[in-house]
């Protein structure tokens, strides 16, 4: 994979844990640090002091869940 040049972009060897920051790609080793699906309320949530549109926050979260892309992970889900 490689990272193209673009308005903010910025490139760093990344660690297992990082904050969350603004325009960062962070590129990990899947071996060495494997993905786990996080809560579906995680994935489609308002972030970094800023309100996401319900357009994001509940329609394509609602649409991606009706396709089965994405699945309850049995963890409590909280609204947004």
């Amino acid at each position: 994979m490689e990272l193209r040049e673009g308005k903010g972009n910025v490139y760093e060897r990344g660690q297992a844990v990082e904050g969350d920051e603004i325009n960062m790609v962070w590129v990990v080793d899947s071996d060495e640090l494997p993905f786990y699906r996080a809560e579906v309320y995680h994935q489609f949530h308002n972030g970094l002091g800023k309100a996401f549109s319900p357009a994001y926050t509940r329609d394509l979260k609602q649409a991606v869940l009706s396709t089965g892309k994405i699945a309850p992970t049995g963890c409590l889900e909280v609204p947004f």
